[in-house]
Protein backbone atom coordinates (compact mmCIF):
# COMPACT_ATOMS: atom_id res chain seq x y z
CA UNK A 1 0.00 0.00 0.00
CA UNK A 2 1.86 3.02 -1.23
CA UNK A 3 0.79 6.70 0.62
CA UNK A 4 1.24 10.06 -1.16
CA UNK A 5 1.83 13.13 0.71
CA UNK A 6 2.64 16.80 -0.60
CA UNK A 7 5.46 18.20 -0.02
CA UNK A 8 6.65 21.94 -0.61
CA UNK A 9 10.66 22.80 -0.36
CA UNK A 10 12.26 26.40 -0.68
CA UNK A 11 13.68 25.41 -3.66
CA UNK A 12 10.43 24.75 -6.21
CA UNK A 13 7.43 26.58 -6.10
CA UNK A 14 5.15 23.18 -7.31
CA UNK A 15 4.41 20.84 -4.95
CA UNK A 16 6.66 18.02 -5.11
CA UNK A 17 4.96 14.05 -4.10
CA UNK A 18 6.84 12.05 -2.53
CA UNK A 19 5.73 8.53 -2.07
CA UNK A 20 6.30 6.77 1.47
CA UNK A 21 5.99 2.79 1.25
CA UNK A 22 3.63 0.79 3.94
CA UNK A 23 6.63 0.19 6.89
CA UNK A 24 4.03 -2.01 8.43
CA UNK A 25 4.24 -5.47 7.04
CA UNK A 26 7.80 -5.37 5.86
CA UNK A 27 10.90 -6.64 7.52
CA UNK A 28 13.33 -3.84 8.40
CA UNK A 29 16.06 -4.41 5.48
CA UNK A 30 13.04 -4.19 2.76
CA UNK A 31 11.40 -2.11 4.42
CA UNK A 32 14.51 0.11 4.35
CA UNK A 33 14.96 -0.29 0.65
CA UNK A 34 11.11 0.64 -0.22
CA UNK A 35 11.42 3.57 1.61
CA UNK A 36 14.98 4.64 0.05
CA UNK A 37 13.00 4.03 -3.58
CA UNK A 38 10.24 5.68 -3.08
CA UNK A 39 11.29 8.81 -1.71
CA UNK A 40 13.13 10.75 -5.01
CA UNK A 41 15.11 12.58 -2.37
CA UNK A 42 19.00 13.98 -2.15
CA UNK A 43 21.38 12.28 -1.02
CA UNK A 44 21.94 14.20 2.40
CA UNK A 45 17.85 13.54 3.00
CA UNK A 46 17.63 10.24 1.87
CA UNK A 47 20.31 8.96 3.96
CA UNK A 48 18.56 11.12 6.66
CA UNK A 49 15.41 9.21 5.91
CA UNK A 50 17.16 5.70 5.74
CA UNK A 51 18.41 6.57 9.47
CA UNK A 52 14.92 7.21 10.81
CA UNK A 53 13.15 4.48 9.29
CA UNK A 54 15.79 1.96 10.63
CA UNK A 55 15.55 3.81 13.88
CA UNK A 56 11.82 3.44 13.85
CA UNK A 57 12.03 -0.30 12.45
CA UNK A 58 14.04 -1.15 15.23
CA UNK A 59 12.65 0.25 18.24
CA UNK A 60 9.37 -0.92 16.64
CA UNK A 61 11.17 -4.64 16.52
CA UNK A 62 12.59 -4.06 20.01
CA UNK A 63 9.24 -3.09 21.43
CA UNK A 64 7.56 -6.02 20.03
CA UNK A 65 9.80 -8.45 21.32
CA UNK A 66 9.70 -6.58 24.93
CA UNK A 67 5.97 -6.92 25.28
CA UNK A 68 6.19 -10.68 23.46
CA UNK A 69 8.61 -11.67 26.69
CA UNK A 70 6.62 -9.76 28.92
CA UNK A 71 3.64 -11.88 27.97
CA UNK A 72 5.23 -15.07 28.21
CA UNK A 73 7.12 -14.23 31.46
CA UNK A 74 3.38 -13.37 32.63
CA UNK A 75 1.92 -16.43 31.53
CA UNK A 76 4.50 -18.22 33.58
CA UNK A 77 4.00 -16.60 36.04
CA UNK A 78 0.03 -16.91 36.58
CA UNK A 79 1.12 -20.84 35.55
CA UNK A 80 3.31 -20.45 38.85
CA UNK A 81 0.82 -18.72 40.65
CA UNK A 82 -2.11 -21.65 39.86
CA UNK A 83 0.45 -24.34 40.63
CA UNK A 84 1.50 -22.61 44.09
CA UNK A 85 -1.89 -22.22 45.50
CA UNK A 86 -3.12 -25.87 44.14
CA UNK A 87 0.13 -27.47 46.05
CA UNK A 88 -0.77 -24.96 49.16
CA UNK A 89 -4.43 -26.56 49.41
CA UNK A 90 -3.10 -29.93 49.32
CA UNK A 91 -0.16 -29.11 52.28
CA UNK A 92 -3.53 -27.51 54.00
CA UNK A 93 -5.20 -30.72 53.78
CA UNK A 94 -2.22 -32.58 54.85
CA UNK A 95 -1.35 -30.39 57.93
CA UNK A 96 -5.30 -30.76 58.42
CA UNK A 97 -4.80 -34.51 58.49
CA UNK A 98 -1.26 -34.72 60.51
CA UNK A 99 -3.41 -32.37 63.18
CA UNK A 100 -6.26 -34.70 63.41
CA UNK A 101 -3.94 -37.52 64.07
CA UNK A 102 -1.89 -35.28 66.84
CA UNK A 103 -4.78 -35.31 68.39
CA UNK A 104 -5.88 -38.38 68.31
CA UNK A 105 -2.84 -39.27 69.97
CA UNK A 106 -3.17 -36.81 72.75
CA UNK A 107 -6.82 -38.54 73.02
CA UNK A 108 -5.26 -41.68 73.52
CA UNK A 109 -2.67 -40.83 75.68
CA UNK A 110 -5.06 -39.24 78.27
CA UNK A 111 -7.29 -42.38 78.19
CA UNK A 112 -4.19 -44.16 78.92
CA UNK A 113 -3.50 -42.10 81.39
CA UNK A 114 -6.55 -42.43 83.65
CA UNK A 115 -9.21 -39.94 82.58
CA UNK A 116 -12.29 -40.67 80.81
CA UNK A 117 -12.74 -40.83 77.00
CA UNK A 118 -14.91 -37.93 77.72
CA UNK A 119 -12.45 -35.75 79.35
CA UNK A 120 -9.84 -36.52 77.29
CA UNK A 121 -11.59 -35.21 74.15
CA UNK A 122 -12.48 -32.01 76.54
CA UNK A 123 -8.80 -31.80 77.15
CA UNK A 124 -7.43 -31.92 73.65
CA UNK A 125 -11.16 -29.57 72.38
CA UNK A 126 -9.59 -26.57 74.95
CA UNK A 127 -6.50 -27.03 73.53
CA UNK A 128 -7.05 -26.82 69.83
CA UNK A 129 -9.74 -23.79 71.00
CA UNK A 130 -7.04 -22.19 72.77
CA UNK A 131 -4.46 -22.74 69.74
CA UNK A 132 -7.69 -21.01 67.34
CA UNK A 133 -7.72 -17.99 69.83
CA UNK A 134 -3.91 -17.28 69.33
CA UNK A 135 -4.25 -17.42 65.45
CA UNK A 136 -6.75 -14.98 65.48
CA UNK A 137 -5.07 -12.59 67.81
CA UNK A 138 -2.33 -12.88 65.42
CA UNK A 139 -4.29 -12.48 62.36
CA UNK A 140 -6.33 -9.23 64.07
CA UNK A 141 -2.84 -7.55 64.90
CA UNK A 142 -1.49 -8.19 61.61
CA UNK A 143 -4.72 -6.82 59.64
CA UNK A 144 -3.98 -2.98 60.80
CA UNK A 145 -1.03 -3.46 58.07
CA UNK A 146 -3.52 -4.32 55.38
CA UNK A 147 -4.72 -0.53 54.97
CA UNK A 148 -0.86 0.44 54.40
CA UNK A 149 -0.88 3.12 57.46
CA UNK A 150 2.19 4.74 57.15
CA UNK A 151 1.86 5.90 52.85
CA UNK A 152 -2.04 6.95 54.51
CA UNK A 153 -0.15 9.27 56.22
CA UNK A 154 2.32 10.51 53.92
CA UNK A 155 -0.93 11.19 51.60
CA UNK A 156 -3.19 12.94 54.12
CA UNK A 157 -3.36 16.60 53.34
CA UNK A 158 -1.55 18.68 55.92
CA UNK A 159 -3.93 21.29 57.36
CA UNK A 160 -2.63 24.40 58.79
CA UNK A 161 -2.98 24.88 62.69
CA UNK A 162 -5.77 27.12 63.55
CA UNK A 163 -4.80 27.11 67.45
CA UNK A 164 -7.31 23.99 67.95
CA UNK A 165 -6.70 20.49 68.99
CA UNK A 166 -6.22 18.34 66.33
CA UNK A 167 -7.39 14.74 65.99
CA UNK A 168 -4.13 13.41 64.47
CA UNK A 169 -3.15 11.76 68.30
CA UNK A 170 -6.41 10.34 68.45
CA UNK A 171 -5.94 8.82 64.63
CA UNK A 172 -2.54 7.25 65.68
CA UNK A 173 -4.38 5.66 68.62
CA UNK A 174 -6.84 4.11 66.33
CA UNK A 175 -4.52 2.55 63.92
CA UNK A 176 -2.47 0.82 67.41
CA UNK A 177 -5.38 -0.89 68.27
Amino acid sequence: MVHTSTQVTDNQAAPDMVAAADLTAAPPADAVAKAAAAVPLTGQDSSLLSAVVTLWLGSRQRLHSQLQLLMLETQRAAQSLVNMLILALFAALLLISCWLGLLGVGVLLLKSAGLSTLAALSCVLLLNLLALLTCLNLIRRQSCYLCYPASMALLKPKVPDSGSPSNDSNDSNDSNE
